[in-house]
């Protein structure tokens, strides 16, 4: 989805996993304890459910560009990334185990997941239809992506210097929500 705005407000009672991005400006989005505030710099990801709100008071014109994932495709590319092909034909896709829960937070354009955002909203704004299974190809990759940078934030979270792993995540919850 992309729209345009000077001013805009919704809340949302939760949607499915979500990648906002925004260019020509920025949105503050509200969801839990947490105030991120989305611009041309980054994006954010909001996990299956969350509810959330979003507001942009701009005197430039503000472009959302929002992807929405259908739900269980990040467990199903999770457990594709994490299993043996044999282990995934054996099971049905209802037996799927794998948790894709991400951090939600601001996270700054990276060599990872970001071309393959702006590649689809480059798609999207081009002039060509966009066939249903170059679009399921390419949303799946972007999940991989994210998955992939997910496992890198865990690993940093990991290197934190305090006992528990409880406590290490929490310090880098706090850290990251200051920052944000």
């Amino acid at each position: 989805m992309s729209g345009r705005a000077f001013s805009y407000f919704a809340d949302t009672p939760g949607l499915p996993l979500s990648l906002k991005s925004m260019s020509n400006g920025r949105a503050l989005y509200k969801f839990g304890r947490a105030e991120v505030a989305v611009d041309d710099g980054g994006y954010l990801i909001l996990n299956d459910r969350q509810p959330y709100s979003i507001e942009i008071a701009s005197p430039t014109l503000v472009e959302t560009f929002v992807l929405w994932f259908p739900r269980g495709w990040a467990e199903e590319v999770s457990s594709s990334l994490n299993k043996t092909s044999e282990t995934l034909l054996d099971k049905s896709p209802d037996e799927n185990d794998a948790n894709a829960g991400f951090f939600e937070r601001y996270t700054p354009h990276d060599s990872v997941v970001s071309p393959k955002v702006h590649a689809l909203r480059a798609a999207f704004k081009g002039t060509q239809i966009i066939a249903d299974d170059w679009l399921e190809e390419k949303l799946r990759e972007l999940l991989a992506a994210m998955l992939a940078s997910q496992r890198t934030l865990k690993r940093e979270i990991g290197n934190l210097p305090a006992v528990r792993a409880s406590t290490r995540e929490e310090l880098w919850r706090r850290v990251n929500r200051a920052r944000d």
